[in-house]
């Protein structure tokens, strides 16, 4: 083959390779991974949209918010101000815990496991008003409640020495805080601390959610006819609880304190956290 033809070739290859190239550079990137569909929404009871959500909110004296999320997912994403906790998976067992004479909302993150425990409620003949998804609630532009840890205090600080017990409230012991527990159909159980402490600490099983600074504003919230018990880490938040409470008229038994309570030999409640699923949003 003579240098001339070799050298023909060679200029082809190069004037064809060439179209080749700019293609693969302008070519369109790969289709981002697909994200999972949403679940569909299989309940009876109806999913509540905002303006719904905020109309029930301005009735509080009719209306029970019940949570069946877990702790630490409150802390991650926030609720509605005040809630009863009831994990999921209890809500049958627990519904003597359960004021039958208000407007019951569920919530979860996304309206799943809340349509579940809503149609479960109404078919024991609680009043059902709607499920909450509060991430769906706060893309409508609601306002959710964020309690966030507080930051760590210094390593080289002391502990703070213990308060000194100065409430009316009477301080509780094993045995009477089990003697109201086997009578929940009577009794309200108001935790007033942040949903990390509780997922550290442990709690009871079912308990009315409200922040110890914002008891005042919710006592709406507050059913009149039951016995209640306030409950915190030690003595001194749920005395002061107590005591407002009581000022307002409820029947107070008196205050818990969990850490104690578990020292005595009761059994807290301790829900750990759960890695989220890889694929799918936690419902």
């Amino acid at each position: 083959m003579t240098m001339r033809k070799l050298l023909t070739y060679a200029t082809m290859a190069i004037l064809l390779a060439a179209p080749l190239a700019r293609a693969a550079d302008t070519a369109a990137p790969a289709p981002a991974a697909a994200q999972p569909p949403a679940a569909e929404y299989k309940y009876k009871t109806p999913k509540l949209k905002r303006a719904e959500i905020d109309a029930l909110l301005t009735k509080p004296e009719g209306l029970l918010v019940i949570d069946v999320r877990r702790p630490d997912e409150l802390t991650k994403i926030g609720g509605l101000p005040v809630y009863l906790s009831v994990q999921a998976k209890d809500l049958e067992s627990s519904l003597s815990y359960i004021p039958k004479d208000r407007s019951i909302v569920t919530v979860s993150n996304h309206a799943g496991r809340a349509g579940a425990a809503a149609d479960l409620l109404a078919s024991h003949g609680f009043k059902v008003a709607g499920a909450i998804g509060v991430e769906n609630y706060e893309e409508e532009g609601g306002t959710l409640t964020k309690i966030a840890p507080p930051a760590p205090a210094a390593s080289a600080a002391q502990p703070p020495a213990a308060e000194e017990y100065k409430y009316k409230t009477t301080r509780l012991k094993r045995a009477e805080i089990e003697a109201l527990l086997a009578k929940p159909e009577n009794l309200i159980v108001i935790d007033v601390r942040r949903p990390d402490e509780i997922t550290k600490t442990g709690g009871l099983p079912v308990y009315l959610s409200i922040q110890a600074n914002d008891i005042e504003k919710n006592l709406a919230y507050i059913p009149k006819d039951r016995v209640i018990v306030t409950v915190a880490n030690h003595f001194g938040r749920n005395g002061a609880a107590g005591d407002l409470l009581a000022s307002h008229g409820f029947k107070v038994a008196g205050a818990i304190a969990a850490e104690y309570y578990e020292a005595e030999g009761g059994t807290l409640t301790k829900i750990a956290p759960q890695a989220p699923p890889a694929a799918a949003a936690v419902r």
